[in-house]
């Protein structure tokens, strides 16, 4: 499960700065679904083996803020373009 965990975190790092640089529907949904499958592997993680959890949870937080900022930007990118 760890390993599902490290690999779907950092392929949403990998997506969610491709949607940044080009964003696309397809990008930010597949991005969508990549930072799902983090969160509820890492809470599975974290209820199967709470000994780490406050350096888990500092580290969780700082993956979802760098991910969901790359979003949001993606989304306005995507949203302008659409405008012109």
């Amino acid at each position: 499960m760890l390993a599902l965990h490290i690999i779907a975190a950092l392929t949403s790092l990998v997506c969610a700065a491709a949607a940044w640089v080009r964003p696309s529907v397809t990008t930010l949904r597949a991005t969508y679904g990549l930072i799902a499958v983090t969160v509820l592997s890492g809470t599975y993680l974290i209820v199967t083996s709470p000994a780490h959890m406050a350096q888990t949870c500092l580290t969780g937080l700082g993956y979802l803020g760098l991910v969901l900022t790359a979003v949001f930007f993606a989304r306005r990118r995507l949203e302008l373009s659409r405008s012109l």
